[in-house]
């Protein structure tokens, strides 16, 4: 049988862990004391990993917040917005850093829509998020942070805006993997025209080289729409979207606020849509907030999320 240099360095360090306090369970110490190679320091509880992702073909940057018990293989996915990179790890990380969790915030290339494109990016870059969130990041979490079959079964997702979407459209595809989603300002319907619009329209008015649409034909459009997989989506769904009214707590600059305004308005509609398809196929197990004020930007969703009403709270508990 074959012993790994990572079994011996756990044999080695075990008594020394021991020796200074530190707990391991399920092999992974709970101090950041044993970080994968292929992970530097990111804050006191979370480290930026550079995951392989060989259907994409390069790596993708995930900052990990590991689990202090990763045997019980709860794990949460971050997701978000049409610029695909990390804004929810320097902002949350204060909310989950004591969680029981893997909590994991995977950054994307923009307009990536977190689906397996048909065809390369306009940049010729490959695009097959879905792949690495269902198959390659839970390989991953397995192998280096010790998490029971890596997420598999016992994973929840949270996104905002694209990545609402996202992540209606991951646990619709995958509900054997997914047991709870948030949702926050996202759109529903991909074929229809507030989906079109948040794709089509932002592929085309953004203009770096990776702008373009996920999919070739509409059949294959068709694939990636979670309004037409609704019956899979048997876990607990959360969903939040505001009213487009500016927060008075907030202080964003002007062009801030207007676009934001104009899009939440947007999400309220795709979200309201979403609310009565629901209830026409009995989903009870959708609930949605639906909050007097704000605008398509972070502090309303972390204040959804997090502060005001604190959705997430009920979200972890699947």
């Amino acid at each position: 049988m074959a012993i790994s240099l990572r079994s011996i360095a756990g044999a080695v360090l075990m008594p020394v862990v021991a020796a200074v306090g530190v707990a391991v369970v399920g092999g992974v110490p709970t101090a950041m004391a044993d970080v994968p190679e292929t992970c530097r320091e990111h804050r006191a509880v979370s480290v930026t990993c550079d995951v392989r992702s060989e259907s994409i073909g390069r790596d993708i940057s995930v900052v990990v917040k590991p689990s202090p018990t990763p045997a019980n293989g709860k794990v949460v996915q971050f997701l978000d917005g049409v610029h695909g990179g990390d804004g929810w790890s320097s902002r949350a990380m204060e909310y989950v850093a004591d969680d029981e969790e893997s909590i994991v915030f995977p950054s994307a290339d923009p307009r990536s829509f977190w689906v397996d494109w048909d065809s390369t990016a306009p940049n010729g870059l490959e695009m097959k998020y879905e792949t690495f969130m269902t198959e390659e990041l839970p390989d991953y979490l397995e192998s280096e942070f010790g998490v029971a079959d890596g997420g598999r079964n016992r994973t929840g997702v949270v996104g905002l805006s694209m990545g609402a979407y996202s992540a209606m459209n991951l646990a619709s595809k995958h509900p054997a993997m997914y047991r709870s989603v948030l949702a926050l300002s996202g759109f529903y319907n991909s074929q229809m025209l507030a989906g079109r619009l948040a794709v089509d329209a932002t592929a085309i008015t953004h203009g770096e080289d990776t702008a373009g649409v996920p999919w070739d034909t509409e059949q294959s459009r068709m694939r990636d729409n979670p309004w037409l997989d609704v019956a899979n989506l048997t876990m607990p769904v959360h969903m939040a979207v505001a009213t487009g009214i500016p927060d008075p707590r907030s202080d964003y600059p002007l062009r801030t606020t207007v676009d934001g305004a104009v899009i939440e308005v947007g999400s309220l509609g795709a979200t309201a849509a979403w609310d009565l398809w629901t209830r026409l196929h009995g989903k009870d197990n959708v609930s949605i907030t639906y909050t007097p004020v704000g605008v398509h930007a972070y502090d309303t969703w972390m204040n959804a999320a997090f502060r005001d009403q604190k959705l997430y709270r009920e979200f972890t508990r699947f």
